[in-house]
């Protein structure tokens, strides 16, 4: 059985140590990212990360990281990415799910400066759950599109880890029999959904782990 995956898995990635065993893996992310240059980020009491690009795009333009607001992240993933690359801890840390991570961070945040670090073409799923119950700025700090080349083998099971890598997909390639997807999270199943998709499960969690997981549910039964 081949497991597609659109992410350029590390070496040591939980995805691909909990799978290689059982199958043949195809990692390969369907965008491409350029960093967007910015002056400064906007005084604010938070600083919101969408992923690990966001993460990464972001704070690899800073001369230092001292002295930055308290930072929230997503879930978990970015969480994990924002401690191991910049040694920096989360005071937030959703669940990955938009509307539980909005619900919980609003605990925190009410009333509060929220300055959002994200892609060009981000949903800005938080930032509108949120709504006027923050004050809000986004900050774009890197660019996403789809790659040219979308040539991918022939998968029993398609894990997407974004809406904007089910588009890229799904762009070039029908569904076919005998394929089912996995979904990273509650956005990505929505555009699976608006493509008429319905043959899909939604890992419990957003990270590699649970992915694994639900491929290996897949598997095993």
């Amino acid at each position: 059985m081949t497991v597609f995956i659109s992410r350029d898995l590390s070496s040591d990635s939980v995805f691909r140590q909990m799978l290689e065993d059982r199958v043949t893996i195809v990692d390969r992310s369907l965008l491409g990212f350029e960093p967007v240059k910015f002056d400064h980020i906007p005084k604010a009491d938070w600083l919101f990360f969408y992923s690990r690009n966001g993460v990464k795009y972001t704070l690899s333009q800073l001369d230092s990281t001292n002295d930055l607001p308290s930072i929230a992240v997503i879930g978990s993933a970015t969480a994990d990415f924002l401690h191991l690359h910049y040694n920096i801890e989360a005071a937030f840390v959703g669940n990955g799910k938009p509307e539980q991570t909005a619900t919980a961070f609003l605990e925190v945040s009410a009333g509060k400066e929220v300055v959002f670090l994200q892609a060009r073409n981000s949903r800005q799923s938080i930032q509108k759950l949120l709504g006027r119950h923050i004050k809000s700025t986004c900050l774009v700090v890197y660019d996403n599109s789809f790659k040219a080349d979308l040539d991918i083998p022939y998968a029993e099971i398609l894990v997407f880890t974004s809406p904007m890598n089910v588009q890229a997909y799904f762009s070039k390639n029908i569904i076919m029999k005998g394929q089912i997807c996995i979904s990273i999270g509650a956005s990505t199943a929505q555009v699976l959904k608006q493509l008429n998709i319905d043959n899909f499960v939604v890992a419990e969690q957003a990270n590699e782990e649970a992915l694994a997981k639900a491929c290996l549910s897949i598997i095993d039964n």
